[in-house]
Order: structure tokens, then sequence, then C-alpha cells
């Protein structure tokens, strides 16, 4: 082969030979985790997981990922409430009552704030102890029923029938199941004032009960709440009839009749 062949083939490879010396060598394509057999003896693999595990620990708390249930809530949010509650402007509680005396005197203040009794409030603080300021609270509440005060008799005693005052009218209203046993009202003369079994409460809105308001579901006798001042009076109203004919209302205070579960003596 002539010389000039070799030089010219020499010529030819040798810049094809330097690139590929110089270039460095490829790396392998990572294969995915998920494929990827775990390699024995890597000394950087368990100083990762620990360390992934301590800053998980450190740094996330338990629960954090999930919606925190109504315990969790009100456990976190009771410090809060209990801090405003002794940052609130106004007066502050007597440091000398015990906890019963100051949770009552929170109660108060808190049905003020919500409009559920109204001004002036009755200075509880100056109450001997947390039952009488307890009561207290009870008659300054309009939004909590009362027992409706019936005549003293002897025993067995009437069971008690209870009234709230209603927010617009301010008038007492008697409960629904506020009923009178009519074996205890009796007329002078001895005689129960009505047959049926209970009395029943009227609850309309005016202020006498009319006959059509009687007749209607089947009354001949039903009662109402009067209120003046701090007395409440129970005033009886019954049908009478004229030739079976329905014609008049009556109205008797209930202390002007004869209440006993026993008629009287005539």
């Amino acid at each position: 082969m002539p010389l000039s062949t070799v030089l010219r083939k020499l010529l030819c490879c040798a810049p094809r030979e330097q690139e590929e010396a110089e270039a460095p060598p490829r790396r392998p394509v990572p294969e995915p985790v998920a494929c990827r057999p775990v390699q024995p003896g890597r000394p950087y693999q368990d100083y990762v997981e620990s360390e992934a595990e301590r800053y998980w620990q450190e740094m996330v708390k338990v629960g954090s990922l999930t919606k925190p249930d109504l315990q969790e809530i009100r456990a976190a949010a009771r410090p809060v409430l209990g801090l405003a509650q002794r940052n609130r402007p106004g007066p502050k509680l007597n440091p000398a009552m015990n906890r019963d005396h100051m949770t009552v005197n929170a109660m108060q203040l808190h049905a003020g704030e919500r409009g559920w009794i109204e001004p002036p409030y009755s200075q509880l603080q100056a109450s001997p102890n947390y039952v009488e300021a307890l009561i207290q609270l009870a008659d300054d509440a309009d939004w909590l029923a009362r027992e409706i005060p019936l005549p003293d008799h002897p025993p067995p005693k009437h069971p008690p029938i209870y009234y709230t005052i209603d927010q617009a009218t301010r008038r007492p209203v008697p409960g629904e199941d506020s009923l009178i046993r009519a074996e205890y009202v009796h007329t002078t003369r001895g005689t129960r004032l009505t047959k049926a079994d209970y009395i029943h409460p009227w609850r309309g809105t005016g202020a006498l009960p009319s006959l059509s308001d009687m007749t209607s579901p089947g009354w001949d006798t039903c009662y109402s709440l009067d209120k003046s001042g701090n007395t409440v009076e129970i005033l009886l109203h019954w049908v009478i009839y004229t030739f079976n004919i329905p014609s008049m209302v009556m109205v008797f205070p209930l202390e002007e009749l004869q209440f006993s579960s026993y008629p009287p003596v005539t």
C-alpha cells in the first residue's frame, strides 16, 4: 500500500478517536424507583430513612392531616376563651368567691350579652353562696320556666306547673302541658267546677279567652295568668249555658274558690 494512502487514512481517523477519548463516559439511565431492586450495603440508606422519620415526628403533629373532631376543637379553644373572659372589660369577678360562685356570675354575663336577661342585673356576687346566686339568676331570666303558685292546700299536693314570660307582651304564659287537675277545684258549695279531668291553660294572645276560644276545643273551663308586679294570679274562665246553649264566659280568681283534693264540707 502506498505511503500516501496510509497517511490519508491516519488523518481521517485521528480526530474521531480523539473525540471518543475526550468524551466522558455515558451514565446508565436510572431505573424507576418502584422497579429498582434494593441494593444492600448502601451506607446512606439507613441515615436518610432515620432522618426523614425524625423530621416527621418533630415537625408534623399527629392528626394534622385529618380534620379534628369536636372534642379536639373544644379542648384547643378552652384556654383561649378563658383568657378572653379574664381580659373582658367591665366589672371583674371577686377572686375571694369560690369557683361555683364565679361560674354563676359568668353565666349572668353571658346571658346579658345574649339578651336573655335585661338590666338592671342582680348583684350575684353579694349572694351568700352560689345556690342563692343561681336562684336569683333564674328569677332574672324570663326565658326560664317558673312555677305557677297554687293556693295552699293539704296533701296530697298538686303537681307543679310552670309558666314563662312572653318577650313581646311581657305577659306570663302557662306551659302547654301545665294542666290543673279538675278534682282540686271546687266551688264554695263543695261541687266541682267542671266534670273534665283537667283544666287547660289559655295561651292565646288576647287578654281573656272568648266564648268561641273555649267552645272550639270543647272546653267548658280553662285558666289564664295575670301578673301584677311580682305576683302571678290564676284566673279561671268557665262557660255559662242558657237552655243548653253557651252564652257567656265567667271569670273568677282561683284564690276565691276551694282548692283541695277533698271537697269542702258544707
